[in-house]
């Protein structure tokens, strides 16, 4: 640095400056010591994203100084430095305050340079195995020079990423393009910025997906775009369990669609709302959105929609038990993403199709699919991807108790989940942590409780409701495994706080049941059938018929220990019906034997022995090794029936 410089700069230290002024003062300083053409050309460095001897040469106008001999100068500057892949990166800063003049004040001139970078790197993204960087920046350029032709050529390239899954690659175009906002018009911003919140969506960033729904739904907005941002704001709010409004912004979003014959935008929210049902249960509902969203994709002739709703037809067969039917949608799904060479849709038909292989206990043809959905997804470069079938491969092996290589499996997907960011891929996953430490033969509830404290964590930084209150639920099973019933109600109830504030009906009445059971163990029955009733009433408002068993059930165990055998009947019969209309075949085993011990005590014996004889024939079905002292029981209350004569 020159004396003259340096003494310059001492100067402005002793002025009375904005950090900003200052450095806006050095920066200019820094450049009139440039020679001049020096400085304009490194101005022009700033365009592109690199630049080189080739791009210079084409950003230049007056060859006085060769390309070579600018680089020369400039290389050693403190804000340039050298590009892994060649050539020379701008410190951002300094690229962004050399571009903003630019955009500003020389638009024109700014377009017409443009316009050579786009022709130069087009040319280099003719040439064979050009990288996805190259063809990019093509793209960038071509946004500048010509933003009204440009801008639906990069809208097909970006849904190619996207429909691909390809979310890297689609994040970088959105950052490309969000830099050429002082090119575009008005109705090209707001596709990007909702694009920007789809993509955040997909992405699982539920929190930054809503940031800018709420930003865009504040603006003045064409009513297609409208009805769009409320169906995603819908289900930016369904996954962070805020239901209801989900549930009110996918109405609203209806109404405008169909009032603009919008079929494209009308069968996303129907199929959106077949998700919002399937997660309540309500699976008649879900199928009849998700029918309805695949008779408009059939019409718009969209394949890859097509694929996309079968297949979530064929998650709704699945949860609600007809795996037949599943597999039929699942095979029509994967049929058609063959036939479109479309390798993520054929990796995640496989992974929903693990799912029924799983369920059916075929642990063999499960994990080949998960691992053939793993390779696609790692030779793809989709770590979201990578991340759900290590999870899923860990879940796997918990269900066969191999613990071991479930965490090993879990660990792998939780190192992905940390690298690209995914606040609730991290959560899910330690979720699952701290179940294979509660499932061991010996369970490990202090390392349970570590992992469910970290997914909380997550849960809370993720301002995700409802899991916030799914993972308490889970800590305070925990806490009743080891009989601490103080901190196992506290962990309950601060789940039912969180599940009322999403109004999650179904998830309030589990909570409640549990809650129950801490006060029949503590022998505090009144309490426990407190919490029951509540329990049941949620229970029967979100028509779950096996949870209504299961709490009629324990309903009718309170009474019976209390001695009150008319009320105790009453609930075990109710329950029977319930786990009988469930086709729990468990849960009628059991609710008979209580009601059969009952008729012993009443000296009902003929009614008695046919009850128990059910829990006989479940035990033995399961062999069970209770069904002997069980068969003995009922033996010898057949000889005191025939003793009566």
């Amino acid at each position: 640095m020159s004396e003259q410089r340096h003494k310059t700069i001492i100067d402005l230290l002793g002025q009375d400056l904005t950090p900003e002024e200052l450095e806006t003062q050095v920066f200019d300083l820094l450049l009139t010591s440039l020679e001049p053409s020096v400085a304009e050309a490194l101005s022009r460095c700033a365009l592109p994203h690199w630049f080189d001897e080739s791009i210079l040469a084409t950003l230049l106008d007056d060859k006085i100084l060769s390309p070579a001999a600018i680089i020369q100068q400039v290389a050693d500057l403190s804000f340039v430095r050298p590009r892994d892949a060649g050539g020379y990166l701008l410190h951002e800063e300094v690229r962004a305050r050399f571009l903003q003049p630019w955009h500003t004040e020389k638009p024109g001139q700014c377009r017409a340079l443009s316009q050579r970078l786009w022709q130069y790197f087009s040319q280099l993204a003719g040439e064979n195995d050009a990288p996805f960087i190259i063809h990019a920046e093509a793209l960038y350029h071509d946004l500048a020079a010509n933003p009204e032709e440009a801008f639906p050529r990069f809208q097909k390239e970006f849904d190619a990423a996207t429909d691909d899954w390809r979310l890297a690659q689609a994040e970088h175009l959105l950052q490309l393009a969000r830099e050429q906002y002082w090119a575009l018009g008005k109705e090209a911003q707001l596709w990007l910025a909702y694009h920007q919140a789809e993509l955040a969506l997909q992405s699982s960033d539920y929190g930054r997906a809503l940031n800018i729904l709420s930003e865009l739904s504040s603006q003045s907005l064409p009513n297609e775009l409208r009805g769009r941002v409320l169906s995603g704001t819908g289900t930016c709010l369904r996954r962070i369990g805020r239901t209801r409004e989900a549930e009110q912004c996918y109405k609203e979003a209806l109404t405008i669609q169909r009032d603009l014959d919008d079929a494209e935008g009308l069968a996303g929210t129907l199929d959106q709302l077949a998700d919002f049902h399937l997660l309540e249960q309500k699976y008649d509902q879900a199928l009849d959105y998700a029918q309805k969203a695949w008779e408009i994709v059939e019409y718009l002739k969209d394949e890859r929609r097509i694929a996309s709703v079968l297949r979530g037809i064929g998650a709704i067969y699945r949860q609600s038990g007809d795996e037949k039917k599943a597999l039929e949608y699942y095979e029509k799904s994967l049929e058609i993403r063959r036939a479109l060479n479309d390798e993520w849709g054929i990796s995640d038909c496989l992974n929903s199709l693990a799912f029924i292989h799983r369920s059916q206990g075929e642990y063999d043809q499960a994990l080949a699919n998960l691992r053939q959905a793993l390779e696609t997804s790692e030779r793809l470069g989709d770590l979201e991807g990578a991340a759900i079938q290590f999870h899923n491969i860990a879940n796997l092996y918990l269900d066969q108790k191999e613990y071991e290589e479930a965490l090993s499996y879990l660990r792998q997907g939780l190192d992905i989940a940390e690298r690209i960011g995914s606040l609730l891929y991290q959560a899910n996953i330690l979720f699952d942590v701290a179940r294979v430490y509660r499932f061991q033969d010996a369970p490990k509830h202090a390392q349970a409780l570590e992992a469910y404290g970290r997914a909380l964590a997550l849960k809370e930084q993720a301002e995700d409701v409802l899991g916030q209150g799914v993972t308490l639920h889970a800590m305070g099973n925990v806490y009743q495994a080891q009989g601490e019933h103080a901190q196992a109600l506290e962990a309950y109830g601060r789940a039912l706080a969180l599940k009322e504030q999403a109004e999650d009906v179904l998830g309030q009445g589990v909570t409640l049941h549990a809650m129950g059971n801490v006060y029949q163990a503590q022998g505090e029955h009144a309490q426990a059938l407190e919490a029951y009733g509540r329990a049941l009433a949620l229970l029967e408002q979100a028509e779950n018929v096996l949870g209504q068993g299961v709490t009629t059930y324990e309903m009718g165990k309170a009474y019976k220990k209390q001695g009150d055998f008319e009320r105790a009947l009453d609930y075990l019969k109710q329950s029977l019906n319930y786990f009988r209309r469930a086709d729990s075949s468990r849960g009628e085993a059991f609710a008979a034997w209580h009601i059969g011990e009952i008729y012993e005590q009443q000296g009902r014996l003929a009614e008695a022995i046919e009850l128990m004889e059910l829990r006989i024939v479940y035990n033995r079905n399961i062999d069970d090794p209770e069904a002997k002292a069980d068969a003995q029981h009922v033996e010898e209350l057949r000889r005191r029936l025939q003793d009566r004569g």
